[in-house]
Formats: structure tokens, sequence, C-alpha cells
């Protein structure tokens, strides 16, 4: 038993082996910074439990590549066509799980400035996390329920099956929610700085990073194109690799480009961090005059939070070291208390 891997089945072998990599070492950055800095948040968690949810979502790709993903029907006996196509539906209900805790993290990262600024764009937020949520349970239930009993969801002649186009429904409606959520949250970071006053390189530099989660959508919008290989029985694994090649893309953009906003410590200044987290973590705890001084001085237009990078540099410590603000520090804000909306 087993289909060696070749053409778009072995594209999507290297692709998810690749993936797998580079998620890991972002993911494994941001917790190492964010641990350094004594600042791990509730976007932190749900960043690292889509990762785990991404993890598995490979394994299930890689059984699935094995039995017969991505090769030709006369390549591939029936046993492994059976399991091939098992090994796509679970894959596909990772998949969907694993969406939901990535999205809601970017969510998080952007409520931290909403509470600040407009209760409004927070409500917006919220609303992406739920309907997120709400569309993922309804594929979920539709993929379960389709087939009576759930094992002809792969075997057909072990029950009876609604039509497939009942998947395709509700796998445009998912993809159509989770591209309209990439777009809010890469909009909103506009309007949320549009009034705020600093300089407009330091608005642009800001907005781009918060907005880079809406790099996943592109991989989504090109799945639309074979969302209909769920109607294909002639050579069925074949065609949904395809399916699984861009929602690979996808998942690992929303990892990746979800955790850069925490990596920016690291990349403004990799050869110090290490050396300056220290003295940061220190500073922010016991506050040293100069730094409070300086602080305040430029309240205005240079207080991100150290999330952002900015603390990492030396330069600025936070406004909030006169609120004596510890290691609650994960829930502070992107940007200082001190706003002209």
């Amino acid at each position: 038993m087993g289909v060696k891997p070749t053409g778009p089945g072995l594209t999507l072998l290297v692709l998810t082996s690749v993936c797998m990599v580079l998620a890991t070492g972002v993911v494994g950055l941001r917790l190492l910074i964010r641990l350094k800095l004594r600042q791990v948040g509730l976007d932190d968690w749900l960043m690292f439990i889509g990762f785990v949810i991404y993890m598995a979502t490979n394994s299930t790709i890689f059984l699935g590549i094995h039995h017969g993903m991505g090769a030709r029907m006369e390549l591939v006996s029936e046993a492994d066509d059976l399991q091939g196509r098992k090994w796509f539906l679970l894959s596909s209900f990772a998949y969907t799980i694993c969406i939901v805790p990535l999205k809601c993290s970017i969510c998080v990262q952007l409520l931290r400035i909403t509470s600040r600024i407009k209760r409004i764009y927070a409500f917006i937020l919220y609303g992406v996390m739920i309907f997120t949520t709400v569309a993922m349970v309804a594929r979920i239930i539709a993929w379960v329920t389709r087939c009576t009993p759930f094992n002809a969801t792969w075997d057909n002649s072990a029950g009876t099956c609604q039509p497939p186009t009942v998947l395709l429904r509700v796998t445009y409606f998912f993809s159509a929610v989770c591209i309209l959520g990439d777009w809010v949250c890469a909009i909103l970071p506009i309007f949320m700085l549009w009034k705020v006053q600093f300089s407009l390189s330091t608005k642009l530099q800001v907005g781009f990073v918060l907005s880079l989660g809406a790099l996943a959508s592109i991989a989504t919008c090109v799945r639309f194109k074979y969302f209909n290989s769920y109607l294909k029985e002639d050579d069925y694994l074949y065609a949904v690799v395809f399916v699984s090649i861009w929602a690979q893309i996808e998942t690992a953009l929303a990892i990746i480009a979800g955790s850069l906003p925490a990596l920016r410590p690291i990349l403004r200044n990799a050869s110090g961090f290490f050396t300056t987290a220290k003295y940061t973590d220190q500073s922010y705890k016991m506050g040293p005059p100069t730094a409070i001084s300086k602080a305040n001085k430029k309240s205005q237009n240079s207080h991100l939070d150290t999330y952002m990078g900015q603390a990492i540099s030396g330069d600025v410590v936070k406004a909030d070291l006169e609120n004596d603000v510890e290691d609650s520090a994960s829930q502070t804000y992107i940007l200082s208390e001190d706003r002209n909306v």
C-alpha cells in the first residue's frame, strides 16, 4: 500500500515541508521574544494554538499524499483511493479549525489599539472573530452530516450522501468570510491611525506591519478556482490536491504575516536584542527617571508598545511606566494613551 508522490502530489509534499520549517521558525522566534520581554498575551496563545493545529493538518496531508493525493487515478489502487479520500477529508477538517485561532490572533493584536481610539473598531473586530467561528462550525457540520454513516464520506458504497454541491456551497461561504475578515483587518489600521499624531512614515510603517495578515486572502482567492474539484469523482485525488496546495499557502502566510509584528524588535536590532531585552525588562518594572523623562517628552510621536519593537532600541520606554504596569504588559496597547483623535 502507498503511492510514490509525483506531479502536484510531490509539489504539495515539498511545499508543506518548507512551510512547516518557516512557520516553526517564525512562531518559535515570536514566543522567544515575548517570553524574553515577559509579554506573552492572548494573541500569542491563539497563534500557538493555531500553529499546533496547523502541524496536525500537515500530518494528515502527508498521509494523504502517501495514499495517492496528487496522483492520477490509474496509479492509485482502490484501497489507497479510499485512504487518500479519508485523509484529505481530515486535513480539510483540521485546516478549517486551524484558521479560526489564526484570524482571532490577528484581531486581538488590533484590539490593543482600538480600545483607545474608537469602540466601533473593537466591535468590528469582534464581529470578524464571531463570523469566522460561525463559518467554521457551519462548514464542519456540513462535512460531518452530509453522509450516513460518516465513513460513506470517503467510501460511497458504505452508505448514502447528499450531493457534493452542499460541500461546494459551504466552502464558498467559509472562504468568503475568511477573505472579508482578512481585508477588514488590513483596512482597519488605516482608519485607526488616520488622526493619530505620528509622522506619515511612522503611520505607513505601523499600518503596513499590522495589515500583513491580508496576504493570506490572496491564496484564498486563488483557491476559488479549484473548488469545483469537489464535484469530480473521476481523478478525485488528483483534482483536490490543488485545493490543498493553496490552503497550505494560505495557512502558512497567516502564521508568518500574523507573527511579523511581534518579530519587529529582533528585526529592528537583531544584534542587540538579547543584550538589550534584559535592560528593557528591568526598565519596564523599575522605570529609570531619565527614561521616564524622555518618554514624557516624546509621548505624542514615539510611543509604540514594546510589542512593536520601539523600546528594544533603548531610546524609548513606555509612558505606562508611571502606572506600575508589570506582567500585565501583554495586554497593553501598541499606541500610547496620549492621542489626539
